[in-house]
């Protein structure tokens, strides 16, 4: 919702752009749109057996340092 002021875009339109963008991630299975612009997104068993091998091999420092943003980059999201 925010992008779409800067953007000069409805709100529904930059969701969109964004669904549309995202249908090629393998960690992605489903992109849809609710309301005027809220993204809903399911995650692959593909991205949570990722993680599960990285953990599992002890492997915690590249699990957190190619899935997680810099502390400077962060936004808050909300998951439910």
């Amino acid at each position: 919702m925010l992008l779409a002021k800067g953007a000069g875009k409805s709100p529904r339109v930059i969701a969109e752009e964004i669904s549309v963008a995202l249908q090629s991630n393998a960690y992605i299975d489903e992109v849809s749109i609710a309301g005027p612009g809220f993204l809903n997104i399911v995650l692959s068993n593909a991205f949570y057996l990722d993680i599960a091998k990285q953990l599992s091999a002890g492997d915690e420092t590249r699990f957190a340092s190619s899935l997680l943003l810099p502390e400077s980059e962060r936004k808050n999201i909300s998951v439910e």
